[in-house]
């Protein structure tokens, strides 16, 4: 491992080929897994914000403080299209973007083996990552964005002076950051924190440097009022408890850490070349326990606690072993590690925001640490062949089948996500066309329910609709729900979904005879219509534990909707 005083690689034509390889696995992934993964809730939200034909009006939108996304996505749907695959391949494209943002970062400090295996871990490996390469939501820019700002991170850290194009290209960076997420200036101050701290360590400070990042946090206070409101709606109706331990360990507790890592000790202490660190007791001993440990974690598995115990002693070793020079040299010369650090220490301080402005804290908010674990393996990689002295053929064939699996790896995990089916409590559109009669529209109870049969029924002859009555909701004692129907009457009332959402007085006046899927446990047809003497009502049949019932105000219409 190097400092960044080392020199710049060499160009050379196949320096791209390993993050040019995970892009294509990315893309292929996306387009292969996509049609099997079933659109839901949010997703839908941001299709009908990101279809908008106002710019304008589509990034001032009251659900998603999420500029910077929506200004890319009006561009990126006007050359692809508006399909949903279409849409969500612009995830797939930040996490691309992101793979070759964060390998020219790192290659300034690490060598290609070492690069090439933290990016093929961490991005091919990753079920967060995969899961997010196939949504149509901002989280894979999310990700380029904070890669790119690591990048900056790496070349603001140099020891040359930074040039007036760098410090502006930083604080435009940080702006779209910024604006990209609730957590965007989040990330950004953790970013500039830990530049901070490489420079205390370093015996300077930067004034020019620190302010072109703070300068990128400016545009977010024209989003300070949006964001206060999603804050109080977390806080009247948070749709889960504020976090436990179990929820922060589960964070750091990454999958396919132990398997990785104990591939990489088990190869080490076979195939190593002899070298004077490798002959080491201590050294060996570290690497025996720590390759033990690691593949008893994968064979024995157990329960989520053991697991994520596991890995989380994995990871602490990993990272110790990261941050040490094998040279016998001062550690810490090497700001990315500062910035692993920083990135690792987030979720433990929104962990700790969390337990009073909840909710804050979802798994895939944290997406952008998974540059932490790419830091730390690239490092504890290139410090393990170099204790070990790795260069002998017999070496370099067991690392290219250690290659060889991980690229195995993550096509077997793609099998069994797309193999995935639909949540249990989906309903399948095909089924309602049975049971439900032509022309009359469906109240839909569950808000998370109608909007992907919205968006799958859109443009057909059949009218799926969602009724406002908040008492009826609340009386539901559901927070999703609750928070479901307030995004809904945010939507209406800024202009989208108008002839779906309608107020309660003015769908029955106008529909003598409709459907309903009721879905047990909500209060709005057996609150207003089971018991109403005005409505006659039927059950049509089951459709994925709903309740499909067909309802008129008066027996005789009923049964002439039937015929």
């Amino acid at each position: 491992m190097t400092d960044l005083s080392s020199t710049k690689p060499a160009a050379s034509p196949w320096k791209w080929l390993v993050p040019g390889a995970i892009a294509a696995f990315l893309v292929a992934y996306c387009v292969l897994v996509s049609p099997k993964k079933p659109v839901w809730f949010d997703e839908v939200i941001t299709w009908i914000i990101a279809t908008d034909p106002s710019l304008r009006h589509s990034i001032s939108n009251p659900i998603d403080v999420a500029p910077t996304y929506y200004i890319l996505v009006q561009l990126w749907r006007h050359i692809f299209g508006s399909s949903l695959l279409a849409l969500r391949l612009l995830s797939c494209f930040g996490f691309s973007v992101a793979v070759f943002a964060s390998w020219t970062a790192l290659r300034r400090s690490f060598s290609v083996a070492a690069t090439a295996f933290a990016h093929v871990a961490v991005f091919c490996t990753s079920t967060v990552v995969l899961y997010e390469n196939v949504e149509l939501r901002f989280y894979g820019v999310l990700t380029s964005l904070v890669a790119l700002a690591v990048l900056l991170y790496a070349r603001l850290a140099a020891p040359a002076k930074p040039s007036t194009k760098l410090l502006v290209t930083t604080g435009l960076c940080h702006a779209a950051l910024v604006l990209c997420h609730i957590y965007g200036l989040l990330y950004s101050g953790t970013i500039l924190a830990a530049l901070v701290m490489f420079d205390l360590f370093c015996g300077k400070l930067r004034i020019r440097t620190y302010a072109a990042i703070m300068a990128g946090w400016l545009p977010f206070l024209f989003r300070i009022i949006p964001l206060f409101h999603l804050i109080r709606i977390g806080r009247t109706h948070s749709w889960r408890h504020a976090p436990r331990v179990g929820d922060l360990l589960s964070v750091y507790a990454w999958p396919a850490l132990p398997f990785l890592v104990g591939v990489v000790c088990l190869v080490l202490l076979l195939f190593n070349n002899g070298g004077k660190q490798s002959r080491r007791p201590a050294i060996r001993m570290l690497f025996l326990a720590l390759g033990a440990l690691s593949l008893a974690a994968v064979v024995l598995g157990g329960s989520d606690t053991h697991w994520n115990a596991a890995t989380l002693i994995v990871l602490a070793i990993t990272a110790v072993l990261a941050w040490q020079l094998p040279t016998g040299g001062q550690p810490g010369r090497n700001p990315l590690l500062y910035l692993a650090g920083a990135l690792l220490s987030f979720p433990l301080l929104v962990f700790l925001c969390a337990q009073f402005i909840p909710p804050m804290f979802e798994a895939r908010y944290f997406l952008p640490t998974i540059f932490a674990m790419v830091i730390l393996l690239a490092a504890f990689f290139e410090n393990a062949i170099t204790w070990f002295e790795a260069g002998t053929r017999m070496h370099r064939v067991a690392f290219t089948a250690g290659f060889i699996s991980l690229l195995i790896a993550p096509l077997y995990g793609a099998v069994r996500l797309s193999a995935k089916d639909a949540p249990a409590d989906s309903v399948s559109p095909s089924k309602l066309h049975q049971l439900a009669p032509d022309g009359l529209p469906i109240a839909v109870e569950d808000g998370f329910t109608f909007l992907p049969l919205y968006l799958q029924e859109r443009g057909s002859a059949r009218r799926y609709v969602y009724v406002l009555n908040r008492k009826a909701t609340e009386a539901t004692r559901s927070n999703v729900a609750v928070i479901n129907y307030d995004q809904l009457e945010r939507l209406q009332a800024y202009g989208y979904l108008r002839d779906h959402v309608v107020a309660q007085q003015a769908f029955l006046a106008d529909n003598p005879n409709f459907l309903v899927l009721h879905k047990p446990g909500y209060a709005w047809f057996d609150s207003v219509l089971a018991n109403n003497p005005v409505y006659k009502w039927r059950k049509l049949g089951d459709v994925n534990g709903s309740e499909l019932i067909i309802v008129g105000r008066t027996k005789e219409s009923v049964a002439k909707s039937i015929q």
